[in-house]
């Protein structure tokens, strides 16, 4: 039983690694981009590509741990929506 537990955090592990590869061949078109705009501008700091990558990924760890909204804050924010629809017979 602790072989097929082994075998599937392996799996779990692999899997993310082709994530992240993969990932990475997507972003490194954008980063050349990048690095050859900064090049023609002549700046003499240019972002290296595992800089970029980790600027990347970063937001969206951060992004997932913003806080769920309340009920109060999702009726607040759909309120003037709705006033306006009964206004127009809605």
């Amino acid at each position: 039983m602790s072989a097929l537990g082994e075998l599937l955090s392996y799996a779990r592990n692999e899997e993310e690694q082709r994530g992240k590869l993969e990932l990475e061949k997507q972003l490194f078109p954008l980063w050349l981009a990048n690095y050859a705009l900064a090049k023609i501008q002549g700046r003499e700091e240019v972002m290296d590509f595992e800089e970029f990558v980790n600027q990347t990924f970063e937001p969206a760890a951060v992004s997932n741990k913003k806080q769920a909204k309340t009920a109060e804050d999702i009726m607040a924010e759909f309120m003037p929506i709705v006033e306006a629809d009964k206004k127009r017979g809605g």
